[in-house]
């Protein structure tokens, strides 16, 4: 069988409308739910430290979408590729500044910001780099949420899906609206057929048409109005073609979290 190479949509980096609350009945829920206003735009900022002078360093973005809301904030489910803070990472084990006898500290920070130009700081509460997830708290006033994720025993064969994104940042909140909404087809589970970076298994993955670019990285997919995954990954060569964490394991890793959404 052919095997694909594929690579994590590393986000986008550079140097230098509102919803209503959901309501708690099926039907209106779906009819109040707007899949554009539970996104999430996150950025995660890196400041050095050297000697105790704050040094901007380095920004990423990447795509989320609201799965939990109160009255303070908002559980957003991102890529865990984009949550990684690991100095060496960027650095190496020792850095030139370290080299140089210079005092270096690192510090991440993370904000997001929804279409209607809510705003929000956040940090990291839960990672599993096994299925590419993160959950990230947001403070602020982001009320309109996910209401249900797609049942995958019931997805169709080549079952149209969409994804509102924002690659390689292109993001303007309303009235400018800089958000893109793609549109492409469910193309089967991975299994041993994906051959994805960082030892993923290929089980907990699913292919897609949907165009997929640098800064989709954590945006949501949907089945009509449910959840059905999250942009994590695409071919290096093929155009058009995606890889996404499957209903499933999004479930059970909010199940994990105490999230609880209809699976549906």
């Amino acid at each position: 069988m052919r095997r694909m190479i594929f690579i994590l949509i590393f986000c986008f980096s550079l140097f230098d409308c509102k919803g209503n609350k959901l309501s708690q009945t099926p039907s209106d829920a779906f009819e109040d739910f707007t899949p554009a206003l539970a996104y999430v735009q996150i950025t995660k900022e890196l400041v050095l430290y050297l000697d105790g002078i704050a040094v901007p360093f380095a920004w990423w973005s990447a795509g989320g979408v609201c799965v939990e809301s109160d009255e303070n904030g908002c559980f957003i489910l991102t890529a865990d590729h984009f949550c990684q803070s690991n100095p060496e990472d960027l650095f190496g084990p020792e850095s030139e500044f370290e080299d140089n006898g210079v005092e270096v500290e690192y510090k991440f920070s993370f904000s997001g910001m929804n279409l209607v130009g809510e705003t929000g700081n956040g940090w990291v509460v839960s990672q599993d780099p096994n299925v590419d997830l993160c959950l990230i708290w947001l403070e602020g006033n982001f009320d309109q949420e996910v209401y249900a994720i797609a049942n995958e025993e019931k997805i169709n064969l080549f079952a149209e899906l969409f994804n509102w994104g924002a690659p390689r940042g292109f993001f303007r909140t309303f009235p400018s609206f800089g958000l893109l909404l793609f549109e492409g087809y469910w193309g089967g589970w991975c299994d041993d057929f994906c051959q994805l970076p960082n030892n993923l298994n290929g089980n907990n993955f699913f292919m897609h048409s949907i165009p997929t670019s640098p800064g989709q990285s954590g945006s949501a997919i949907y089945l009509n109005e449910k959840l059905f995954g999250l942009q994590v990954a695409s071919n290096s060569s093929v155009n058009s073609f995606g890889i996404s964490v499957r209903p499933s394991i999004i479930n059970n890793f909010l199940l994990a979290n105490n999230i609880v959404k209809p699976y549906l």
